[in-house]
């Protein structure tokens, strides 16, 4: 995301920690900031009971007016939609809060995306049905 006073914004994997992060470029130019962990795979620092899950794949993240960064992924080991916000912090920083945003019987949120001028977030989930041997799938609009 290039926001509109020309600072470009990132948000990746980290491969080797598996933790989702942050980096932003002032202006696009020069050195870019100190890169920020969004999700380190717990639960806001709190262990899963199953260990470290592998956050971030998908992706997807807004910015608005007063800087707050707001990032939906995966969470690819439970199969849920994270959402994390940044709050502006001290030096360029942000103060990161994540919330998974529950949605009964489906692995869920492939390919999030932020719905421009809502708060609500676009993603596609599937169910399977053992005793039948199907699986399904559509798109389903959320507000986390």
């Amino acid at each position: 995301v290039i926001t509109q006073n020309g600072d470009w914004n990132v948000t990746y994997v980290n491969g080797i920690q598996e933790h989702l992060q942050f980096i932003s470029w002032p202006g696009g130019k020069g050195t870019p900031l100190a890169p920020e962990v969004v999700d380190d795979g717990y639960d806001n620092g709190k262990p899963y009971a199953d260990g470290q899950h592998v956050v971030g794949d998908d992706a997807n993240m807004r910015i608005d007016a007063s800087g707050n960064v707001t990032i939906a992924y995966q969470d690819s080991t439970a199969g849920t939609l994270r959402v994390t916000t940044g709050a502006p912090a001290a030096n360029g920083t942000h103060k990161w809060t994540g919330k998974t945003v529950p949605q009964q019987g489906k692995f869920a949120d492939y390919f999030p995306r932020n719905v421009i001028g809502t708060t609500q977030i676009a993603n596609w989930f599937r169910t399977a049905d053992a005793t039948e041997g199907t699986e399904s799938g559509d798109v389903v609009l959320v507000t986390p």
